[in-house]
């Protein structure tokens, strides 16, 4: 392994440069084929360092760091890539794209498993520079070997027919044990009689938590929240229907406010009649407020409660 810039042949390169630059043209820039060459050589050939306290010059290749380096790079390797594609007679590449000593290459098909071909030849080099850098090499030699059986196995591996697979979805009881039995069995003969559905199994106890007792407690009534209630009065057939997105023992004590009276207050107030919470009914849930308007509004037109005075809190429309 070497740099790349310090190795560049500079006699070579500056005389490509000057020929890719001046193809068919006396001039460039008013500069001519050899004055060009010779403002090359000045800003690379003669140019100086200091290392230990004494001068050098850069007789050859491109010192590190040089605004030329990079260019200069890019032509050599472009006219070594050009001349190792002349005499190449492999698949030519798909894709082939390159920056100074970095190349990207696709090939439809890469390697010719034969020794006597490149690859052989890659493999040698590839080993004598892992071998420098002090790679083991029966690690270098396994690692060769499996590349190249994983290739073999892929080109004589006979393909099966693909399809497009489609999900099916199948909910059957659990069983313990002989569940998974099933499914086994299942899967085996879907996979043989229709390659082209993916059976996804689910099992589901027929015995819940549920089925025995209930594992969550029951909210009070008093604290149930989002529904449409009925409030009745205790001494004649009045009844109120109403919607609260907040507890229900808070709206109810709302109507016995004469602050802020409602139209179950106006009645206590008229008539001298009672009201109990225990008495009030929830008699729909909802979860938003457009919801619980409608539901208030279909309970109301359904049971003609008196005290809302058949009023709909939101306009129902037939069409």
């Amino acid at each position: 392994m070497s740099s790349l810039f310090t190795s560049i042949p500079l006699d070579e390169t500056i005389d490509l440069a000057c020929n890719y630059a001046f193809q068919g043209n006396n001039k460039v820039e008013s500069l001519t084929k050899k004055e060009f060459k010779n403002l090359l050589t000045i800003a690379t050939k003669e140019t100086n360092f200091i290392f230990d306290g004494k001068i050098y010059d850069q007789v050859d290749g491109v010192s590190m760091g040089s605004p030329l380096a990079p260019i200069l790079a890019n032509i050599f390797m472009k006219h070594f890539e050009e001349k190792v594609f002349e005499n190449y007679t492999g698949n030519y590449p798909l894709i082939y794209r390159s920056y100074v000593d970095d190349s990207f290459l696709v090939f439809n098909k890469f390697f010719s498993f034969s020794f006597n071909s490149l690859f052989d030849k890659d493999c040698k080099q590839i080993k004598e520079n892992l071998l420098k850098n002090q790679y083991p090499c029966k690690l270098i030699d396994a690692t060769i070997r499996n590349f190249i059986n994983k290739k073999l196995e892929g080109k004589n591996k006979i393909k099966s027919p693909t399809v497009d697979k489609k999900e099916l979805l199948m909910v059957l009881p659990y069983y313990g044990n002989l569940s998974e039995k099933i499914r086994i069995q299942l899967v085996r003969l879907f996979s043989q009689a229709y390659p082209q559905i993916n059976l996804r199994l689910v099992f589901r106890t027929t015995v819940r938590i549920t089925s025995m007792f209930n594992f969550k407690d029951q909210i009070p009534k008093r604290l149930k929240s989002h529904v449409i209630y009925g409030v009745y009065c205790n001494a004649c057939d009045s009844s109120y229907v109403g919607k609260t997105k907040r507890h229900l023992e808070v709206r109810f004590k709302e109507h016995l406010n004469i602050r802020k009276p409602t139209a179950v207050t106006e009645h206590m107030m008229e008539t001298n009649h009672n009201f109990c919470f225990e008495d009030v009914k929830i008699l729909e849930k909802g979860t938003t407020d457009t919801e619980l308007l409608i539901k208030e509004s279909l309970t109301c037109k359904e049971l003609k409660p008196i005290l809302n005075n058949n009023v709909a809190s939101f306009p129902l429309e037939l069409f």
